[in-house]
Parts: structure tokens; sequence; C-alpha cells
């Protein structure tokens, strides 16, 4: 039965090709980055399709071989010889033993290989700032041999313990391995679960409030612009810092200079003009003496993790904005006489097929989708109880009472007269259901705002590489204790159980620790019902937003959102009605907007001026005029508001000083770069709060 296998494995295949092209890009990514999480994204995926096979498989060839009576287990740990003839026709997706325990040996081995070796080299590789592939093969090599080295010491220790005083030797240590290594994935599984069983039945009862959603973007847009700022200051640092070192690197170090060229290749023209306020601050100042290769290559590092952060949070929040627009669009929808959904921000339909896609789309989104998401949100509601409930009569079920079957699942199973379909639907659904609540939450989870991935294939490779390490982690405790929930009998092991071995021999990661630990399940689940986390966060004084129905609109960082959503739709609609691309495109990503930097002749681009009503802290916009759909004074004031927080100034003599944060100071004008010339050019300079918070 290899062809209906063999379709199931490509239909994964292409699956994840699919969603790795969502948040990745190829082009972008380095090859080898790129192979690494393709392959475990793709086994971890895969476990759903091998699992069934495996369970249905394993339970057939027992039935054949007298252990069954039926194509299932039976009720009590007797086998009935009888049964030889009931077994039924073989799997459609049937592969014998040796086939599946050979998988099985490919999928777990690299997993563990993906997890702990390859990835965490790959990810100190493509994090290394140093300028030669050899040079960042030692950076990685060099930081995890002092990771690995540290727990290579206390796992010694630790195993010499234990072969003292269990007396564990051989393939005992390997039994010792994997259950260390499962007892981690359970720990990460668990916390996970907790979230997500809770999490995706209610995102889906939420997801036809439309007026809920888009006050949910309305508080994220004040965050998101807030950190867009934030990277940009970042970045204009870098770049300053660089400038710096440029002048004095070329006279002392003449050697190293030609790092520079890589630093300063292609630097955004938007950051030129933000970047003369940083050339003499007390950040950017370069110890002479400190200059070697590797500190050139750390700030290369650096400097790359800005413009990557640069370029993701302006992509999250265009993302947010599209998201907003189109639920504002689907409310207006509601009672329109002509049931379409209209917008000014998207183009029509222009095909045979559009009027007919128009309707469709609001028929769904205005009729269909409120009861269709919300029966699908309970009927995953009810599946993940029944999920918690197995995992908490988990403890009760040992190697003493394998005659008790507490578990929903089991329960279905053992019931004697499941058919072979019936028993791949009890076991790839829930498989299924739990990868989609451990994954998914796993896609959300924003680790220190560093690791994310980012719709649009913007997600960077080191991000994409934590998410193939995380995702490998899980596949085989998800794989595990799933079979724990179908209390496995003996005489009836799959050849998954076969390779993890019997681990009810090792210490305390044993069969106490993979039965009593997932209890914490039901804890987690209940603070994230009842939204303990966000209260946690309120009592410590950090924003964030509750999941509750009743949402107070006054809020400060709802009120704000909504004037900068407000502010950006109307930006669009702008652009759109002038001819240019509603949606504005980083300066980062555009390669019309680069020049190199090492060119010091080159003139310095006067800042434009902004019209700004200090009083009433008013902004006034000019109307859209160039290629990302943004007037010269929008540009200029977000090019300037991530400036320093202190105001500089030239006295009389032409020093710099530094005065009190203000709101708005400007300076008569400042020289330009080397070769400007006597040219004054007006420069403005802001300092002090963000100009969006009082908008």
């Amino acid at each position: 039965m290899w062809v209906p296998v063999v379709f199931e494995f490509l239909a994964v295949g292409v699956l994840t090709w699919l969603t790795l092209r969502r948040f990745g890009s190829w082009k972008a990514t380095p090859a080898l980055a790129y192979a690494t999480t393709y392959v475990g994204w793709m086994i971890s995926f895969s476990i759903v399709v091998l699992l069934t096979i495996d369970v249905s498989s394993t339970v057939y060839e027992a039935c054949r071989a007298g252990h069954l009576s039926s194509g299932v287990p039976p009720s009590s740990g007797e086998a009935d010889q009888s049964g030889r003839g009931t077994c039924g026709a073989e799997p459609w997706t049937y592969l014998p033993h040796p086939t599946r325990y050979v998988l099985w040996n490919v999928f777990y081995w690299t997993t563990f290989a993906l997890t702990w070796l390859v990835v965490p080299l790959q990810q100190s590789y493509v994090e290394a700032g140093d300028f030669s592939f050899w040079g960042k093969c030692k950076t990685s090599i060099r930081e995890n041999a002092l990771f690995y080295g540290a727990m290579g010491v206390l796992l010694g220790i630790f195993l010499v313990y234990i072969m003292a005083t269990k007396h564990l030797y051989g393939s005992d240590l390997v039994g010792f391995a994997i259950a260390a290594s499962n007892a981690w994935g359970l720990f990460l599984l668990v916390a996970l679960l907790g979230y997500g069983l809770v999490e995706v039945p209610r995102a889906l009862w939420h997801a036809p409030d439309y007026e809920r959603g888009i006050r949910l973007a309305e508080f994220r847009a004040d965050n998101l612009l807030v950190h867009i700022e934030d990277a940009k200051t970042e970045l204009v640092t870098c770049i300053a810092t660089v400038k710096n070192m440029e002048e004095p690197v070329a006279r002392h170090f003449e050697s190293l200079h030609r790092y520079f060229d890589v630093l300063l290749a292609a630097t955004p023209l938007e950051y030129e003009a933000r970047m003369q306020l940083h050339l003499s601050d007390d950040e950017t100042a370069v110890d002479i003496d400190a200059v070697s290769r590797s500190y050139i290559a750390a700030l290369h590092g650096r400097m790359k993790r800005a413009v990557r952060e640069v370029e993701t949070a302006e992509a999250q929040f265009d993302a947010l904005m599209d998201s907003a627009f189109f639920l504002q669009d689907v409310v207006k929808a509601r009672g329109a006489p002509q049931r379409t959904v209209v917008s000014l921000l998207r183009p029509p339909r222009r095909s045979r097929l559009g009027p007919l896609l128009d309707k469709l789309e609001w028929w769904w989104y205005v009729r269909l989708a409120p009861y269709a998401l919300r029966i699908a949100a309970v009927a995953l509601a009810a599946l993940s109880a029944l999920v918690v409930w197995s995992e908490c009569v988990l403890f009760l079920v040992n190697s003493k009472h394998k005659d008790r079957v507490l578990s929903v699942f089991a329960l279905a199973i053992h019931s004697g007269n499941i058919t072979d379909a019936g028993l791949q639907i009890c076991v790839f659904f829930p498989v299924l259901y739990l990868c989609v609540c451990a994954y998914s939450t796993l896609f959300k989870v924003q680790l220190f705002s560093y690791y994310k991935l980012v719709p649009g294939g913007l997600s960077s490779a080191n991000s994409l590489l934590f998410s193939a390490a995380y995702l490998s982690r899980l596949a085989a405790p998800i794989c595990y204790n799933y079979l724990l929930l179908l209390h496995e009998f003996e005489g009836v092991d799959t050849a998954f159980a076969n390779i993890m071995g019997d681990m009810t021999a090792v210490p305390f990661l044993g069969e106490q620790f993979n039965t009593i630990f997932p209890l914490f399940i039901l804890i987690l689940c209940l603070c994230t019902l009842f939204n303990v986390y966000s209260r946690i966060l309120a009592w410590l004084h950090i924003r964030s937003f509750m999941f509750e129905d009743s949402f107070d609109d006054s809020d400060a960082p709802v009120g704000l959102g909504r004037s900068i959503v407000a502010r950006e739709r109307a930006r669009r609609e702008r652009a759109i009605k002038s001819g240019i691309s509603g949606r504005r495109r980083s300066a980062l990503t555009d390669s019309s907007a680069r020049r190199p930097l090492a060119d010091t002749t080159a003139e310095a681009r006067p800042l434009e001026p902004i019209n700004l009503d200090l009083n009433g802290l008013r902004i006034d916009d000019e109307p859209p005029t160039d290629a990302t759909g943004a007037g010269a004074g929008y540009s200029s004031l977000r090019s300037l508001l991530a400036g320093p927080t202190r105001t500089r100034y030239r006295d009389d003599d032409d020093k710099v000083h530094s005065s009190a944060p203000g709101v708005a100071v400007a300076e008569p004008g400042e020289r330009g770069r080397a070769g400007d010339g006597d040219d004054e050019s007006p420069v403005y300079r802001f300092s002090g709060r963000n100009l969006f918070d009082d908008l």
C-alpha cells in the first residue's frame, strides 16, 4: 500500500512548502538554513500521518498474530486466540513493522540531531558578523562549544551519579538520553497546550466579532508604532557608530578598512539625515585602541539585527493595518444593499467570476462565518475538554493497573467494534489537533521580541531555525503522549514505542514523570481561560489586551491606536486616489532608496519642512508625493520621531551641547558632510517624547 502513503507524505511536503513560503523567503534566507527549516517542519508535520499509519498497522498485525480478537485492542490484558479470521481487510495505508521502524528511526534521530546540534550551529552562523565563511564557522563553533562544554560537564556528573546509584550502563544510557530529551519536550508541550487548548477555540469564537478585532488592532497599533521607532533608532545608532569609525580606521587601520565596505555598502537614504544627529553622541564614540577585526564583526552583526528588526516591524504594522481596514469594510457592508464588501484600499475584481466572488465573500463574512466559526469553536472546545480529561487521568493508569481504561480516546479504540477507518480517525484528528494547538502557540511566541515568525516572507533565518528546532523538540513528545492516552498493552507495541524503549526504569524521567506532569495542563488551561496572565501583567503595570467581552473603549492605548488606524487609512486612500501604492515600502528593502555610504563626497539630504502646530500637537500632512505614498511632512516626521532623547545645539564657538529633553527644538542649520562646501541646508531636529503619543 505504498501509493496512498507516498501521496500522503507528498501532500504534507506541499503543505510544509506553502507554510514556509508564507513566513520565510528563500531568496533572503541562506539556502542551508532554509533547507534545514523545511526538513524540521516537514518531519514535525508528518508525525500526524506516520503515527496514524503506525497505530492502524500495528493493530492489524496484532490481530493477524492472534493477539487481538478484532481490529482493536481488547478491554483487558488477555489475548483472544479465536479471532484470527475477524481482522478484516488490510488497512489501505498499511506498512510492515520493519518499514515503520526504519521510518521512525530516521524521523526521530533526524529531529534529535536538528534540535541539539545542527540548528544551534546554524543559528550562531547566520547571526555571526564575520566577513568570511570560515570566520562565521569559527564563531559558531566557539559559541556552541562554550554552551555544550558547560552542559557536558553537568551531564557527565549526573551520569556518573546515575551509573553509581542506579547501575545503568550501555544501552540503558541511550534510554536515559531519550527519556531526558522526551522530558524536556513534554515540558514544552504541556506549556504550549495549556495555552493552545483554550486559545484556539476562543480565537474561533471571537473571530466573527469584527468590532472586537478592530479594537484589538487599535490596541496593537500603538505598541507596534513605538516598536518601529525604537528599531529605527537602534539602526541609526549603528550607522552613526560605523560612520564615526570610518575616518579613524582609514587613518590608523588601513588593513581593516575594507570591511567597512560591507557595512557601508547599501544604507537607506531615509536614514542619512537622521544619522547626522548621532555623529557626536557619546554612545557612538569609538575607542581606537579597542578596534579590531572581531570588534568590527560584532558591529556588523548588530547592524544586521537592526536592519532586520526594522523590516519585520514595518511588515507587522502593514499587516495589522490591512486586517483592521478589512474588518472595517466588513462592518460597513453588513447593511449594504448591493451585498458586497466595498473598499477603496483594494482593486476591484475584473474577471468574469469577479461579481460572483464578491457576493460569496459578503455571504461568508456577513452571514455564514458568525455561525460556522462559532459552531467549530464549540466542537473544538469539547475536544479540548476531552484532551484535558484524558491527560488528567493518566496517572491513574500505570504498569500495575493497565486494565483501567479511563481516557476517552482509549475507550473509543477499545470498544471492540471500531472499523479501520474509525481507528484512523480516532488517531489522526486528535493528534492533528494537538499539533495545531502546540504549533500555533509556538508560531505566535515572540521570545524577547527577537524570535518571531512574520507573514509575508520576512521572518529572519534565526527565527526560522528557532521554530524548526522547537517543532522538532515537540514531535516525539506529542506522539509518545498520545500513545499513553491510548493505553497501549503489552504485545501491541507500535514501532514508535519500540524506538522510545522502556523508560519505566529511568529514575524520575520515566513513567512517573510522563503520567503525572501532564496534570499541569489543567492548571495552565484554567489560567488561560480566566486571563490570569493578563491580570498578573496588569498588576505589574504592564499593558496587555484583556480577552473580555466588555472592553473599555476609553482605554488610552485603544484611543490612541484608533487615531493611528484612522490616520493610516486616510493616508493610503489619498495615495491610491493619486495613483500611488497605498502600502508603505521600507527603504531597507527598496534598492532604489540606497546609495553607498563609503562615498563621503555625496551631498547630505536636507529634511523636508513639516508644518507643526505645537499647541495642539496637530500634524499637517502634505499629499502623497513619492513612491511610498507618504507626503513630505509625514515621511520626515516618521524619520525624526526616533531621534535622540535630548536636543543638541551649537553655540557661537561652533561647539555642540545637549539640552534637557523638550517637546520640539529647531536648529538654524548645520554643515553637511565632507564635500558639501559652504552650503548651509536647514536641518530641523526634534527631541523629547514621541509626538504620536499625543495624536
